[in-house]
């Protein structure tokens, strides 16, 4: 299935492509956005300049996760 966005606010912009079944982003201390990439296993941390990197896998199939005060991933 392919679909095209229309109707995009002009302050929206691309942080990241190439992270297949993306969900539960979650900002950690640094203010880097990290991912979970259901379809691969993993978790990916998307920098403030764009670079990703995939920095776990879970060996499952994640859905979300979440920073403690302490800046822990869970």
């Amino acid at each position: 299935m392919t679909s095209n966005l229309t109707n995009i606010p002009s302050d929206f912009r691309l942080l990241a492509s190439g992270v297949p079944g993306p969900e539960g982003p979650a900002i950690d201390p640094n203010g880097d956005l990290h991912l979970v990439s259901a379809d691969e296993s993993s978790i990916v941390r998307v920098s403030n300049d764009g670079t990703i990197k995939e920095v776990a896998t879970t060996g499952g199939r994640p859905n979300g996760l979440v920073f403690n005060a302490a800046g822990e991933m869970f």
